[in-house]
């Protein structure tokens, strides 16, 4: 099967894609290895969702599944990751004050 040029630089943007919004996943190994987020931008990460989910209607709009399948794995990735940069800040806050992380109430 012969590609053109065209179709070889569609797969490259395609596997480039995946690699993308699999990115935040090192990341969130980081966090939970580290348990902390401190380092990580609560911000930029919304910012990144909001931008996958954009990518993702536009290729739902389209039909397009070169848009759709990496820009919906991305806003899976970045909501997850996201998620557990707040659970994270919740209970280190959690921890400052005194409270019991899993139950909530004071510790003194």
């Amino acid at each position: 099967m012969d590609f053109t040029a065209q179709e070889a630089l569609g797969v490259l943007a395609g596997v480039m894609g995946m690699a993308m919004a699999a990115g935040p996943l090192l990341q969130l190994r980081r966090m939970h290895v580290l348990q902390s987020s401190e380092d990580v931008s609560a911000g930029y990460l919304s910012i990144v969702l909001a931008g996958a989910l954009a990518w993702t209607a536009y290729g739902l709009s389209l039909g397009n599944l070169a848009l759709i399948v990496p820009n919906a794995c991305g806003s899976a990735v970045a909501a997850a990751t996201l998620l557990f940069v707040l659970r994270l800040r919740r209970g280190q806050r959690d921890a400052r004050a005194g409270r019991c992380e899993r139950c909530g109430r004071d510790g003194g």
